[in-house]
C-alpha cells in the first residue's frame, strides 16, 4: 500500500517539477520579448525626434522588405507612432502574462513544498 502511495507522490512531484520548469522557461521567454519590443519603441521615438527637426514638405524613404518607398514626413510619423503604442501595447499585456505565470509559478513551488512535507509525515 505505501509503496503505491509513494509512487504516485513522485509522479506527482515530477509533474509539478515540470510544470515550474516550463512555466520559468515561459517567464523567460516572456522578459526577451519584453526587451525587445523596448528597444524598438525606443528606436521609433529616437527616430521621431530626430524627424521633428526635419520642415513638414520633406519627402522621405520608408524601408519595406528590400526596397524603399518615398512617402511624405507626416506619413512616416504616423507609422512611427503606431509602432510605439502597439509596441507599449505588447510590453503591457507580456507584463500582465508575465505576473500571471510568476504566480503560477509559486503556487506550483507552494503544492511541491506541501508535497514534500506530506511525504516527509507519512514516510
Amino acid at each position: 500500500m505505501s509503496a503505491s502511495v509513494d509512487l504516485e507522490l513522485k509522479k506527482a512531484f515530477q509533474e509539478l517539477q515540470v510544470q515550474v520548469i516550463e512555466t520559468r522557461n515561459r517567464v523567460k521567454q516572456m522578459d526577451l520579448q519584453m526587451d525587445a519590443l523596448k528597444r524598438s519603441s525606443q528606436h521609433s521615438r529616437i527616430t521621431l525626434t530626430q524627424l521633428n527637426d526635419m520642415p513638414e514638405d520633406t519627402l522621405m524613404y520608408e524601408s519595406v522588405g528590400r526596397m524603399f518607398v518615398l512617402r511624405h514626413k507626416s506619413a512616416i510619423n504616423r507609422l512611427l507612432e503606431d509602432k510605439v503604442l502597439t509596441n507599449d501595447e505588447k510590453c503591457k499585456q507580456l507584463s500582465q502574462n508575465k505576473t500571471y505565470n510568476e504566480s503560477k509559478v509559486k503556487e506550483s513551488e507552494n503544492n511541491l513544498r506541501e508535497l514534500i512535507n506530506t511525504k516527509k509525515l507519512n514516510p
